[in-house]
């Protein structure tokens, strides 16, 4: 509800009085003391993460994995906390640190065969790999996390994964198709799957950036006609199936068309309004130049 500094004082002030709480509960309680001490401080994480503050996030985060190894957790759900960090690590320009804890993270998650934190971390180390300057190990990385949320059934990753593939094949590969295809399928997924608003990993930050790319690219990148055609646009990524997901997310497939029309009209009509904004400054001038010259 963007009240994330109000939550974060809250859970300040709670985690300074469980510090004064005894460890074992009490003869009439019923909660477990590490659920709800981990819960909170989860919580207040996600509220730093929130409002950017990355030093309060680690140090919450902190005692949160101080929790669990003091319980003796499993060594995956250590690394699930664990993994929390790598984001605060990248913004704080803590790269290599990030990358160590990756690679720790998927050595766990591959030895407990979770394929969802697998999908998660590679898509992770992808984001890590791009910060490093490493844009083709960054693309194929993406491209195996997005076959390992497949696996999951993980819908919001696997937008997640086509969004960041996009901007990969735009900025590095200028695959123009392509990056426009990968936006727009991201987009249609996310619209389907009901992950709206306006802020990143939503709907509409993916139609901005398949704005973007038309703005960009103009006639070298050409919208597909159908969801068909989007799915050839993208090609064949090994163990996804683009067409099979948004049918199970619209089992009526015009639904599904309509939202793609309705989507790329909105991409046309804000790449427009783009170009209309780089040309004002160009026709101001032109105007300035013939007063200029009638004067």
């Amino acid at each position: 509800m963007g009240h994330a500094s109000q939550v974060l004082a809250q859970v300040q002030r709670h985690r300074d009085h469980m510090r004064q709480l005894p460890a074992a509960p009490g003869p009439d309680e019923i909660a477990i003391p590490w659920w709800v001490r981990e819960v909170l401080l989860g919580t207040g994480r996600d509220a730093a993460l929130g409002l950017d503050r990355w030093d309060n996030s680690l140090s919450l985060n902190a005692e949160v994995l101080a929790s669990k190894r003091d319980r003796r957790a499993s060594a995956t759900d250590i690394a699930r906390a664990s993994f929390n960090d790598y984001g605060p690590l990248l913004r704080l320009g803590r790269t290599d640190e990030a990358l160590r804890l990756l690679l720790d993270c998927r050595q766990v998650f591959q030895g407990a065969r979770d394929t969802g934190m697998l999908g998660r971390t590679l898509s992770a180390l992808a984001e890590t790999e791009h910060a490093r300057g490493h844009s083709d190990a960054a693309f194929s990385l993406e491209r195996d996390a997005l076959r390992f949320r497949y696996l999951a059934g993980d819908v919001t990753g696997i937008a997640v994964s086509y969004h960041n593939l996009g901007s990969n094949l735009r900025v590095h590969a200028r695959q123009l198709a392509t990056a426009l295809a990968s936006h727009l399928a991201a987009a249609v997924i996310r619209v389907l799957a009901g992950i709206e608003g306006t802020s990143a990993g939503s709907s509409a930050d993916s139609v901005r950036r398949a704005a973007a790319d038309l703005h960009e690219f103009g006639t070298a990148a050409v919208p597909p006609t159908d969801v068909a055609d989007l799915a050839r646009q993208i090609g064949d990524i090994p163990g996804t199936d683009l067409p099979g997901l948004i049918a199970k997310l619209s089992p009526d497939p015009e639904v599904a068309e309509q939202t793609l029309r309705d989507i790329i009209a909105r991409t046309q009509e804000l790449a427009g309004t783009s170009d209309q904004r780089r040309s004002a400054p160009k026709r101001r001038l032109g105007q300035l130049a013939r007063w200029l010259h009638s004067s």
